[in-house]
């Protein structure tokens, strides 16, 4: 045997054992209380996600607000954004340095 079809029967076999499994419990409890179980895990699983994804939204929305409007970061985005801009002379200002750009 190579490692592929050791690999490939141990999954079969993994396979095999869980259904059997399932099988003892449909027998154990029945078929409509492991329905309801199914349904009840289900929700449950639902509810975690939708949790998840709130948590995260309102961690991008703190993150966003911390660095869009904190006052030390919203000054130093108004003077980076104004140094960029070019002035009406066809200068640019870069961090104090006046660059002139051509109209070629």
């Amino acid at each position: 045997m190579t490692k592929k079809t050791i690999k490939r029967a141990s999954a079969d076999v993994g396979m095999m054992f869980t259904a059997f499994n399932l099988r003892r419990l449909i027998n154990i409890i029945g078929k409509n209380e492991f329905k309801k179980f199914l349904e009840g895990l289900v929700l449950s699983v639902f509810v975690i996600i939708e949790s998840y994804r709130n948590i995260t939204s309102n961690l991008r929305h703190l993150i966003f607000q911390l660095i869009f409007f904190h006052p030390k970061i919203k000054t130093l985005r108004m003077y980076l954004n104004a140094s960029f801009l070019p002035t009406f002379g066809m200068e640019m200002v870069v961090f104090g340095q006046t660059a002139v750009m051509s109209n070629k």
